[in-house]
């Protein structure tokens, strides 16, 4: 099979066709997986416990064989290799160093699988650890490093040997949030300097988003959207996806009228209008997202402006900005969010206000489950 072009224009490195997988014969864990990863992208697999990422990224590195499928990488059936002969790169949230080697020996454990010579696996060395920042502690023993600077090493190790592929199961999970938060911006900008292929696992939206070329969001066993971060955000594709990544208004109506890429919602005794998307049309129920940094109390000039009232139930300050809970469209717990200095007074709790947003900001979805 040749190589072919993903969604997003490259070529494609990975490609899961038609992936499943089943651990008692009955229960499918992954579902019908089709998912293609281009050639030095950063593809992030994102989703709730249990809903099948762990599953596709360890079938990826050969730990699991799919129930049925098939897995290319580089151009080759690779569903049945062993995993040591795929030649990816594996960085674990347990860090998996030698404990009695160095550092050193840590990173060039691999190098010598692989027959290097000794001048050409010490400069290999020296390269990835100034890489990572860690030129000065070669010597050290993994027991004499942070959290983080062990993580870094695993990192190190996974790239020294300059695989297809670098694969990260959870990789920051055991760490605080700020070493958290300075590793993500580091793998970004070793991905960027590198231009390796990386495939990364996480239940962590921030992550996500921080993070990666691309997002596939996993449930259930099933990919619900694959896209940028922006996309992601921005046009989730459905109830599921809005509501998991980010903060979100779900208001709940019936769609009405629909005309062209918008469609009238009646929620209660209230019309908004929202994007239009596949999931309605005239008479069903859905579920339209808005997300709280969208809504404001300064009216909006133009065509396509929602106009609804409401009263204040709750504030809470959080430095760059204030979070107001409302009653409004059917629901208590509408969120608005007030950036300070971009209004000269806040409402108070019990006052009744004018909210405003664009149309085009709301998105008409299904209706979870659970509230149908």
């Amino acid at each position: 099979m040749a190589l072919r072009k993903s969604e997003v224009g490259g070529e494609s490195i990975v490609v899961f066709d038609d992936i499943s997988k089943s651990y008692d014969g009955e229960n499918l864990v992954v579902a019908g997986l089709h998912l293609d990863v281009e050639r030095g992208e950063f593809l992030t697999m994102l989703g709730p416990s249990g809903s099948g990422k762990t599953t596709v990224l360890m079938m990826l590195a050969g730990f699991e064989v799919p129930t049925a499928g098939r897995i290319m990488i580089d151009g080759v059936d690779s569903t049945k290799i062993p995993a040591h002969k795929r030649d990816l790169g594996f960085v674990f949230q347990n860090y998996a160093l030698f404990p009695h080697m160095s550092v050193n020996e840590n990173l060039a454990f691999p190098l010598k699988v692989r027959r290097m010579g000794r001048g050409e696996i010490e400069e290999r060395v020296r390269e990835t650890l100034e890489m990572v920042r860690l030129g000065d502690f070669g010597d050290r023993l993994p027991g004499q490093l942070s959290g983080g600077q062990q993580q870094r090493v695993a990192l190190a190790r996974a790239l020294v040997f300059c695989p297809k592929l670098v694969l990260m199961d959870e990789p920051l999970g055991a760490l605080d949030k700020n070493l958290r938060e300075e590793m993500q911006y580091e793998i970004k900008h070793i991905h960027e300097n590198m231009g390796v292929t990386m495939v990364y696992v996480t239940h962590d939206q921030t992550e996500a988003l921080v993070m990666s070329d691309r997002v596939a969001v996993f449930y259930d066993g099933l990919i619900q959207q694959v896209a940028s971060p922006e996309e992601i955000y921005d046009k989730p594709s459905s109830a599921f996806v809005a509501s998991f990544i980010g903060e979100n208004n779900c208001v709940y109506g019936e769609v009405t009228r629909i005309e062209g890429e918008r469609c009238c919602v009646l929620c209660g005794e209230d019309k908004i209008w929202a994007s239009k998307t596949p999931h309605v049309s005239e008479g069903s129920r859905t579920m339209v997202s808005l997300r709280p940094e969208l809504v404001g109390l300064t009216a909006l000039e133009g065509e396509g402006v929602n106009e609804v009232e409401g009263c204040v139930e709750e504030l809470i300050f959080l430095g760059s900005h204030t979070r107001v809970r409302l009653n409004v469209l059917g629901s208590d717990g509408f969120i608005m969010q007030l950036v300070h200095g971009t209004m000269e007074s806040c409402p108070g709790v019990g006052d009744r206000v004018k909210m405003y947003w664009r149309w085009g900001d709301g998105w008409a979805l299904d209706v979870p489950l659970e509230s149908s």
